[in-house]
């Protein structure tokens, strides 16, 4: 630990003990949006998964082609929504 005027300041971390530590926080999240995920499945919500891979395909393409749809995200279920 690290100390500023008799106060814990901050902690210094060994490279491969970050690293871990970040697997197993980016390993949580994925398990939080997956749960997330059920919930709607379960609750009825969302919509087939050929669905979404033919709308996200239709904009890409759209990208590619310099074409502009609305703004990522605005009012689209098929954006993720922002990581905590």
């Amino acid at each position: 630990m690290i100390t500023r005027h008799g106060r814990p300041a901050g902690y210094l971390i060994g490279y491969e003990a970050l690293n871990r530590l970040l697997d197993r926080l980016e390993n949580m999240e994925d398990l939080y949006w997956m749960y997330q995920g059920l919930a709607e499945y379960r609750a009825g919500e969302g919509r087939p998964f050929e669905e979404f891979v033919a709308e996200l395909e239709s904009r890409e393409q759209q990208v590619s082609c310099g074409e502009h749809g609305p703004a990522h995200g605005a009012g689209d279920r098929t954006a993720a929504p922002p990581r905590p």
